[in-house]
């Protein structure tokens, strides 16, 4: 709410304590129409963009809580597919040591016994 103060008995110190408890302006009497309609003016002016301000803050503040959804989110997408995209690797990693333990060791015994000429598998 803007406030306009309109007196007829004007004095410097009215004028200063209106002014500091938000009065936007202090028209003293006989009223000039002119400043009368420019001071409602600046009110209208100033009490729309106190709501725009609202306004747009509100949107702000909706779409970062949007976005902070949306990346919380895309983290555990992100989180679960790298997970998924691992989990059958573990197996095969392991299957694939056992294997070529097991192939070392069939060579290394092969290779220990006596009269072996060549490699067999």
């Amino acid at each position: 709410m803007v406030t306009i103060m309109v007196t007829g008995y004007a004095s410097v110190e009215n004028a200063v304590r209106a002014l500091n408890e938000g009065a936007l302006a202090y028209i003293t009497k006989p009223l000039n129409m002119d400043e009368v309609l420019s001071r409602v003016r600046e009110a209208l002016e100033k009490q729309g963009l106190v709501m725009e301000n609202r306004r747009l803050y509100e949107t702000e503040k909706r779409l970062r809580q949007e976005m902070e959804e949306e990346a919380r989110v895309r983290g555990n997408f992100i989180n679960t597919l790298a997970h998924e995209i691992r989990t059958p690797l573990v197996p095969v990693t392991i299957s694939a040591r056992m294997l070529k333990d097991s192939l070392s060791s069939r060579i290394t015994l092969h290779r220990s016994r006596p009269g072996s000429a060549g490699m067999r598998y």
